[in-house]
């Protein structure tokens, strides 16, 4: 079932991700109504450029295995839908969430506050994804690698940021511990 292509003309008027410039079309992923990858970079190039308090969370969904090793079928789509909803929920009015690669989402925090209120707002979400979840096929036990990386004031393009949260990601991911990390 081909699933239809958010256009510019609809535009997240509800929660954490409003529509902040209609030059651009923004466009939505089609599965979890999250913004795509390229809308999400725009929305922070933009921040970027107006905000020396940037900040992003990148959030990797770990997929729970059976015995360990063999990851369960867990109707994919069904379980993202839902990691997204999640994510919106925990974030704060005015942030911006998007799906920029399969299990990875980045939030973007406008006017950050600092490492210390990115990494309280970065626990916090982490809280909210990782637990019980529901699904057509059964409950299973979530969890996440959570990466942070904050501009603090520093000429830093869009991709150098998202580079430095991802790379703090796989720290988290490597430490086993689902607790956000910190890009140095």
């Amino acid at each position: 079932m081909r699933r239809p292509r958010a256009t510019d003309t609809e535009h997240v008027s509800a929660g954490p991700r409003p529509a902040r410039d209609t030059a651009a079309p923004t466009q939505l992923d089609a599965l979890t109504g999250a913004l795509d990858r390229a809308s999400i970079m725009a929305a922070l190039r933009r921040e970027l450029e107006t905000s020396t308090a940037t900040g992003v969370v990148c959030v990797d969904v770990e997929r729970p295995s059976a015995d360990g090793d063999a990851p369960i079928d867990l109707a994919g789509e069904e379980l993202l839908v839902h990691v997204a909803e999640r994510l919106a929920a925990a974030m704060r009015a005015g942030d911006e969430l998007g799906r920029i690669a399969g299990e990875e989402f980045l939030i973007v925090l406008h006017g950050a506050g600092g490492r210390g209120a990115a990494m309280s707002e970065a626990q916090r979400i982490s809280e909210v994804v990782h637990g019980a979840c529901e699904l057509s096929r059964g409950a299973l036990e979530l969890s996440a690698s959570v990466g942070v990386a904050c501009a603090d004031g520093a000429p830093l393009s869009a991709e150098e940021l998202l580079r430095r949260a991802d790379a703090a990601m796989c720290r988290s991911r490597a430490q086993h511990l689902g607790i956000p990390v910190l890009a140095a």
